[in-house]
């Protein structure tokens, strides 16, 4: 299905030199999870959309009528940015009308090759996490089609 990446307590220290002073900064490595079942893929969007302030997302495209939709249709005061692709006409029109006058979601219509990611990121003040890999926001790949 995807992937989410979620920081833990391991550290890795790295040495950076400013004003030719050491400085120790420390970086949390993210915790990956492989998301092999629809269930798992929805649970994971549906509990991170509750969990966090802030969301960003990509996809190719969207369907209208999911509950991930309509959670995030729900908070889109969340949404602090999203970019939807529109080719091949696979992004449902109520999902253009449920974000038009959005000033935070965009609708991408590429002309040359095809606008194609799919990314969820959400955040608050200490904390991130990400899912990414093959599935769109799309019944279909929260529903039915094998996501990897």
């Amino acid at each position: 299905m995807s992937g989410v990446a979620r920081p833990t307590s391991e550290t890795e220290q790295r040495g950076i030199k400013s004003a030719g002073q050491p400085i120790r900064k420390t970086l949390e490595m993210p915790e990956m999870k492989l998301i092999t079942t629809n269930a798992e893929l929805k649970s994971n969007l549906s509990l991170l959309t509750k969990k966090y302030p802030n969301i960003a997302f990509a996809v190719a495209w969207a369907s209208a009528g999911t509950e991930i939709f309509e959670e995030l249709s729900a908070n889109r005061n969340r949404i602090h940015k999203a970019v939807i692709g529109t080719h091949f006409y696979q992004t449902h029109p109520d999902v253009l009308d449920t974000f038009v006058e959005s000033n935070d979601v965009r609708f991408i219509l590429q002309p040359r090759g095809v606008f194609h990611p799919k990314i969820y990121i959400f955040w608050n003040e200490k904390h991130w996490e990400v899912l990414m890999g093959s599935a769109n926001l799309t019944a279909g790949a929260l529903n039915r089609n094998s996501e990897a």
